[in-house]
Parts: C-alpha cells; structure tokens; sequence
C-alpha cells in the first residue's frame, strides 16, 4: 500500500480527489470541444494557403503573464470582478500579479464589471472616459470598422493581450477579466524596445467564481449615427446654385429657372424629368445588432478554466431587395471562440493552454461602400430619378451611376477574416533547489488571414426622354448588364508572428522582508508578408522588487532589447528604469483615524520604440527603370536608380520618463484617490528634415534629431459602498496633458512664428483668418493671397509680417495650444434586483480641422455636389454680419479652401457614453428553475452628445474624416447563469 502510494504520487490523475477528477474530465471535454473548433478554424486558414509553413527555424517572442497561484481564493475571485476594496485590487505587470498596496509603478486598472455594460463590437471601445491618462478616438462608425485608437499620455502604445504583443482587438467584451495600462517606464521596462509608448496590457478570464458555471447571454439592438447629414432639396440647391454661379460670374444667366423653383417649392414638379430624391435616405438604413455569448468556467483542487463561444452579427447600414439571390449590404459576422485552461499535474508543475479562433466573414455592395458614399454627396437632387416610368433605373449620360444600382444592382465584395493563436506555457516550481524558486517557459504562434473577394457586376441606366410629338417615350440605354460570375481572389494580407518566452522567478519573504525577482528572454518573430524578411525583437530583462516592514519599496529592472530591422552592431538598447514607494499609513507617527492607507510612490528610467522601417539602413534600388538611349543607334537601356536615400545610422527613439504619485484610501476604503504627475522627454526621435535642396534629387531618409517633452497631472477618484441594501459606487478621472517640441530641426525662418519648436506636436500650420471681405472693400490695396483677386465674401487672412501680400510667410500655428483635458465619470447603483450604470465622458481644448475640400462639407463639389443645412449659412450682403460660411462658389474656390484658422474649430464635447438599466430575478423565483441568475437589461452607447459644432452638423470625433458618423446604439438583452 505504502510503495503504491508513492507511486501513485507521480501520476497527475491519482492525486487529484474524486471531485477533482470529475472536474478534469469536465475540464477534458470543454479541451477537446475547443481543440476541434480550433483545427477547423485552422482548417478553413491552410485551405485557402492562409499559413506560411515553409517558415524554418522562427526564433519567437512572447512576454507571457503567469499566475503564481494555481486557484485563488473567493476574496481575489470578487476582487477581479470588481467587488472589494481599492487595496485588494491586483494586477499584471509584464508576468507579476501585483497588489495595490505594494505598486511603484505607474498603472491604471479596469476589471470586467467595468466594459460589460458597453454593446460594442471591438475591444478598443470599451476603454473611453475610464481611465485616467488614456485618450480615446473612434472617427468611424462603419459595419464591422469602427474601432477606436488610443493616445496614452500622446503616444501611440503597444497592445498587450494575456502577456502577448498582439494586434488582434475584434473579440468578445466579455472575455475581459482586466485591463491594465502601463504609463511609466517602471510599469513597461519588460517591453524593451517597444516601451516608449506605454503598454495595453489585457488579460482575459481563466475561471470562473463556482466549481463549474455556465452562462449565456443574448442582446439586440439597433445603431444609428450620431449625427446624419441634412441635405437640402432640390429647391434649396437650385437657388443656391443661381447664387453661387453669379459669385463666380455676376453676368451669367441664372441655370435654373424662376418657373422651375416655383415648381419645386409648391411640389409641382415632374418627378421624372425634374426629380427631388434626397438619396442619402434613399439608400442608407439603420444598422440591426445581434449578439450571442456562451461560455462555461470552473474550478477545482487541480484546475481551472474558462471557455467561450461568441457570435456578434451586425447588419449593414444600406438597404437591400429580395431580388438578389445574394446579400448586397455591409453587414459584419464573426464568430468567436476562447479556452483558457490550467492544470497542477503535481504540487511543482502545472501546464497553462489558451486557445483562440475567431472567424469573420463581411460584405459590401460590388461598387464598394467609399463608391456609394462618394456618389451620395456628388449627386444632386434634381439629377435623375430613382427610377423612370418604365420602372428602369434612372439617368443622364453625365450621372451614368444610379446610386440605387450600385447599392443593388453592382454584385458584391466579400471579405474573409481568419485568426488562430496558440499559446502554451509549463511552470516549474523549484523549491526543492530554493524556496520561493520556479521556472516557466513558453510558446506562443499567432496567424491571420485576410482575403477579398469581387463579385461585381456591371448595370444599365436610362436616360428618360418624354413623348414628343406624337412619339412615343424613350430610353437611352447607357451601360449594360453584366452578372454574378466568380470573381476574383485579392490576398489583402498574411501575417505570422511566433514568440518564445522563457522566465525564471523567486518569491521569497523573511522577517519583515519580502523580495521577488523576474528575469525573462523572449524573441518575437513577425512574418508580415511572404516577399519580406522577417521582423525580429529579442528582450533580455529582469526586474527585482524589495519591500521592508510592509512601508518601504524599491523596484528596480533592466532590459536589453534589439531588433534586427537596426544596423548590426547597433541594434541593442539598454534600458534601466527604477521606483521607490513609501506607505505613509503604516508609520507610527500616522494616527489619521479615517485615512487607511496613503503611499508616496516614485518612478523613472530609459524606454525606447523601435519603428526604423523596412531595412532602411541599407540603400535599396529601383530596377528596370524608364530607361534613358544610349549609342549611334539610340538603342533603349534600362535603368537602376536609388529609390529613397538609407540613414546607415538610424536608431531607435529614446525617452527618459519619470512619474510620482500620491495613492490614498479613506474610510475603511470605501474612497480611493490616485493623483500622478508625469515628465516624459523624448529625444532621437525620427523625423524628416523639413528644409530640403530642391536639386538633391531624392527624397530625404529620416534622421533621429527629434526632442519632444510630454507632461501632465492625472487623477483619479473612487466612492464604493456595498454595506447597505442600496448599494451604489462613483468613480471619476481628469487628465490634463500638454506636450512641447523641443527640437524639430527647424531652418532659419525669418520669423517667429514659422517654428515648429516650441509648440505642441502634431500642430497644423494655416493662415489666420479675419473674418470676410466686404462689400466695398478696395480689394487690391488689401493683403490677399498672391495670384488670387478676392470678392466680398471670401475669408480674409491677417498680413502677418505687413509685407502686403498673403503667402507661405504668413501661415502660423492653428488651433489651441491649451494642454488637452479628457476625464470620465461612471456612477452604479443598486437596489432590490434593480441596477442603473451611467459613463459619461468628455474632452476639453481639443482642435477639430474641418478640411473645406471635404465632400461631407464643400458645396458643389466638382461643379455639381450636394449642398447641406449650413450653405444657408453662407455670406451674402444680406447676411454679412451674420454668416459663418464664404460666399459659395462652384467647383471650389482656392481662397478659401487654404488651411485657415476659419476652419479649425473647437472639438470639446461630453458624451452620455454608455448607460444601463438592468432587472435581475429575485434567487428565491429561480430556485426550483435550476438557474443561478436571469438578468433582463437594456443599455445605450453614445446615447447623447454635447459638442460645439451643431451649425456644422458633425460628430465631434469623426469630423469630416469619415462618411459614417460615430454610432449610437441602443440594446436590449437577457443574461442567464447556471
């Protein structure tokens, strides 16, 4: 018996209990039901040649974060969903689950309670107005194209996913267990090479709160843009029209006639042969949302795991017919599928495994969304109707598209999405050699797919003649009718990255002492394409962090990280960061009875972002050129020419970053207050020489001579009470940011205000405008734009330096420089089954350039596009002293369509962000129904809009950049626990 049961002890299912080997056999199944969904996905990739095998020996990086412990207890559980106090809150740092109360570095952490209540498609949407630091900016509201970028203290930072540099963000919300923003060099020194930017870091669910849990949840609802275009009829665009032609030429004869607008007006027009479609409604539609999620989580003595199924269908924004046998419209359908699994084989190792695959398929009309959209605002009203008497698609050998054809009648596009990442990690605890000791290492292989498929078609209009004379009507045909073949096959993209990890730690304490120690190596390799070498990081780190008595912490870590894109023999940066942190609270001097805890923490050190381009060390040629004649016989010789100028001595950007901040909890922690205040120079940063010699006969390579300072003030504030039956909490954040461009290689202007140094990054440059010329101005002996004679109603710009003409001379900074506030508010309350969850978010002092060649705000574009409510606007000597638009003009008018400060407008806003009320069934109606929960809920995103552009009619994040206005979705739906 003793000799069996040592035996025994070896083997991994003889030493888990009976339950537990129920739960392994569970556990089993869910891998094996993941595992084959996993080789289909997979399947339908290699089919299609989605995978480069022919790729040898791949070194990979991967910067995998590990759980120390295998199960955790009820407290953590609730923590990672939300529910205790700020000090119990933990987090990752690269692969260190850390404690609130023993952090030096800066970060900021949401959990999963936090993105729930947002009915979004992609990940990168649930962020905006809960974090402090973190700028969010969604400027489309496209099927299946609406994720948001991210500035985090004005930089553009790297994605983290469960330890893994990934790209991927199009997957379920409710996959989130946490996300984790590093700002400081401390938080993102593991990162190497990439941690200039700041770090995402994600971490996505592993286990649930019981031994097993099964949860589904279904949600619909409907989007709509924020705002839609209000274009004019055709009465208001023919007498705009008349006015706009005699600006441009006071004797022309009015286009449209006085008979005709009349007609138009009293609605007695011919809608065949002087029609008034407004084909924005023609056409576009509300957009139906469905989303369906399943996922089943456990754990036990041995085990733990968390598994997902996921379809999000989005419907298109345009209408469709049931003529087509096939669908038309930009809908959007992925379906998702997650394991994330652990086994303890013995007390030593234990095999982590997370698994993922997700499927998306969209659509479009053949002519393509950009196509449909651009004929929308180019198309007048009155130019064709939808359809002639006979029922044909209507138009004019000028209109030769029918919008409705293209939206019907074009084929279709499809495109295929397909994405499968493996990660597989082994951990070996090493106490047998020293307590506190282990090892892990860890594989991780990435691939997407992306492929295009054209099945456009070609289609007929007609032109409508009506009876003349005794004959009959008649239709000019122009185009013809093509059909549906098989189309053709674009390979959009191909992308394989492997990472490698492998890591050793020690968790020790003594005494009053505790230390732990993370050193790391990991190589990521990234095949973008199959006609590139391949990108390859390799990072070296170890961080080491030493806390005495509970009260005092130093942090110090290191990296040593290359990338293969730099020359050899300078491809690798050392980067050293360091913390220190002091908790107040826990000296004897401190007797503040209602402050629980106060810590003063403090970071700085050396980051780094890699991003040189593709080998541009090397000088690279262009073969096979033009070719030049060469001889008695003029014989033709092909060329090789130098296709960009290499820098041989380009290196990677560089930052010196340091924080500090003041952490404190009040009243048994029920208030929480984070305030940081951060210096970040960065310098060697790539830019191009702005003053080039025009007889170089190259382009420039870039060079590292850049110096920008970023510097600003967080904070963060936090009320929690769950003590009472009305249990409620409300958390806010403000940031302020402002950045200065130390050094941008400026030549010697001869004035001040020509510099980019000295102003924040990014600032656009444009003349200052003065309002508009008036009627009996003396317009040559008033500075205008050279070449160019000015009529009253155009913008008039200030002679900066008085030398009497407008020109490159006179262009300075546009906008305000005011440092950019962002901040958020979220309030939950909860009473008697009943919850309410209110975001609301805003920005302050941000610039909106409307650029006035845009089709979503010039009039008349190209001669002949629509005209929208704020033409109305526009100046004539009636409305002088009133109007916020120039005299219209057809086809453009280069005076004031220049970069101006006329159109640079103030982009604050407030947005309702996300709302939401929900039910959930009192636990004594559903004991005898074997379910945990049912919860009824309906919630809103981007609800209502406070902004300062309503006579513009635009959306303050997306402006003029996109044709689809950010979304507003309101949803409904029911989530069921067993």
């Amino acid at each position: 018996m003793l000799i069996n049961r040592q035996v025994n002890e070896y083997n991994m299912l003889s030493i888990l209990k009976t339950k537990s080997r129920k739960g392994i056999l569970q556990l089993g199944l869910v891998i094996s039901f993941v595992l084959f969904l996993n080789i289909s996905v997979f399947s339908q990739v290699t089919n299609y040649k989605r995978v480069d095998t022919a790729i040898s020996k791949i070194d990979s990086a991967a910067l995998q974060k590990e759980d120390f412990l295998s199960t955790k207890d009820s407290a953590e559980i609730q923590q990672e969903l939300g529910n205790t106090t700020y000090l119990k809150n933990r987090f990752f740092i690269g692969d260190r689950n850390i404690q609130q109360q023993d952090n030096v570095a800066a970060v900021s952490t949401i959990y999963a309670k936090d993105v729930s209540t947002t009915p979004v498609r992609d990940i990168t949407n649930v962020m905006a107005g809960r974090i402090s630091g973190l700028y969010t900016l969604q400027t489309s509201g496209q099927t299946g194209a609406d994720a948001a970028s991210f500035l985090l203290r004005g930089q553009s930072p790297l994605f983290v996913i469960d330890g893994v540099v990934r790209s991927f963000t199009d997957f379920n919300p409710n996959d989130i267990k946490s996300i984790t923003i590093l700002k400081g060099a401390l938080a993102s020194a593991m990162y190497g090479i990439r941690s200039s930017n700041g770090v995402i870091s994600i971490e996505t669910k592993d286990k649930g709160e019981r031994n097993f849990e099964l949860h589904f949840s279904a949600q619909g609802g409907i989007s709509s843009p924020t705002v839609t275009p209000k274009i004019l009829n055709a009465y208001d665009y023919a007498k705009l029209y008349d006015k706009a032609q005699l600006n441009d030429n006071p004797s022309a004869t009015p286009k449209y006639t006085d008979s005709l607008l009349n007609a138009y007006q009293n609605g007695t027009n011919d809608p065949f042969l002087s029609p008034n479609v407004n084909w924005y409604n023609v056409v576009k539609k509300y957009v139906n949302i469905q989303h369906y999620n399943i996922d089943m989580s456990g754990y036990g003595k041995s085990y733990h795991y968390f598994a997902s199924l996921e379809n999000f269908n989005q419907g298109g924004n345009f209408v469709t017919s049931p003529i087509n046998t096939y669908n038309t419209n930009n809908k959007f359908n992925r379906y998702n599928i997650r394991l994330n699994a652990s086994v303890d084989f013995n007390k030593d190792i234990s095999l982590d495994i997370r698994l993922f695959g997700s499927i998306a398929n969209s659509a479009e009309p053949g002519s393509s969304i950009q196509s449909i959209m651009s004929s929308i605002y180019s198309t007048p009203p009155l130019a064709y109707p939808v359809f002639n008497p006979d029922g044909s698609l209507g138009g004019s050998t000028i209109f030769t598209n029918n919008i409705d054809g293209q939206t019907l009648h074009s084929g279709y596009l499809l495109e295929n999405s397909r994405t499968v990442t493996t990660d597989v990690k082994l951990k070996y605890k090493l106490d047998d050699l020293l307590k506190g000791l282990w090892a892990s290492g860890l594989v991780s292989i990435n691939n997407q797919y992306h492929e295009t498929i054209n099945r456009e078609k070609s289609f007929a209009i007609y032109q409508y003649s009506p009876p003349q004379g005794g004959n009959p009507a008649s239709y000019l045909k122009i185009g013809s009718d093509g059909t549906v073949g098989n189309g053709s096959y674009t390979l959009n993209s191909q992308y394989t990255t492997s990472y490698y990890n492998i890591q050793m730690g020690l968790d020790r304490g003594w005494a009053k002492s505790k230390l732990h120690i993370l050193g790391a190596y990991n190589v990521e390799n990234d095949v973008a394409t199959l006609n590139q070498l391949n990108e390859i990081y390799r990072t070296a780190s170890i961080t080491a962090n030493y806390s005495y008595d509970d009260k005092y912490i130093a942090e110090l870590s290191s990296a040593y990280s290359g990338l293969n894109y730099y020359p050899p023999g300078h491809r690798y940066a050392f980067l050293p960061s360091i913390g220190l942190g002091w908790i107040i609270s826990k000296e004897s001097f401190f007797n503040a009875n209602t402050v629980n805890f106060l810590k003063l923490r403090a970071s700085i050190g050396q980051t780094a972002n890699g991003n040189p381009g593709y080998f541009s060390y090397i000088q690279n040629y262009i073969i096979n050129g033009s070719g030049t004649n060469i001889g008695a016989t003029s014989t033709n010789v092909t060329t090789a020419y130098e296709n960009g100028i290499a820098n041989p001595n380009i290196t990677w950007e560089k930052a010196w970053k340091g924080d500090v901040g003041l952490e404190m909890a009040m009243f048994d922690s029920k208030f929480s207050s984070n305030i940081d205040y951060y210096y970040n120079r960065y310098y060697d940063q790539l830019i191009t020489p702005p003053e080039q010699s025009g007889i170089f006969g190259n382009t420039y390579p870039q060079i590292n001579v850049g110096k920008t300072r970023y510097s600003g003030l967080e904070l963060a504030l936090g009320y929690n009470n769950n003590d009472h039956k009305v249990q409620y909490s409300i958390n806010g954040n403000v940031s302020i940011a402002a950045n200065k461009v130390l050094y941008a290689d400026d030549p010697r202007y001869p004035y001040s205000w020509m510099y980019h140094s000295g102003i924040p990054s990014g600032t656009m440059f444009g003349y200052q405008a003065i309002g508009f010329y008036q009627t009996g101005d003396d317009f040559q002996n008033i500075p205008h734009i050279d070449g160019y004679t000015p009529q009253a109603g155009d913008i008039k710009y200030k002679d900066l330096n008085g030398d009497g003409v407008i020109n490159f001379l006179d262009e300075k900074p546009l906008g305000t420089t005011a440092p950019l506030i962002t901040y958020g508010l979220n309030g939950r309350i909860s009473y008697k089954g009943f919850d309410i969850n209110v975001l609301f978010q805003g920005v302050q002092n941000s610039n909106l350039y409307i650029n006035p060649t845009s089709p979503l705000i010039q009039e008349f574009q190209n001669g002949n596009g629509i005209v929208q409510a704020i033409h109305l606007d526009s100046w004539t000597p009636q409305t002088a002293s009133t109007a916020i638009y120039p005299r219209l003009t057809i086809g453009g008018n280069s005076n004031n369509t220049a970069a101006s400060s006329f159109w640079m407008k103030n982009g604050s806003y407030v947005r309702l962000k996300n709302v939401e009320v929900g039910y959930s069934v009192p636990q004594r109606w559903l004991n005898h129904a074997k379910f945990r929960q049912i919860r009824i809920f309906v919630n809103a995103y981007n609800l209502v809009t406070w902004a300062h552009l309503s006579a513009w009619n635009l959306d303050p994040e997306t402006g003029v950049n996109s044709y689809f206005a950010d979304p507003r979705v309101i949803n409904a739906g029911i989530s069921l626990k067993l």
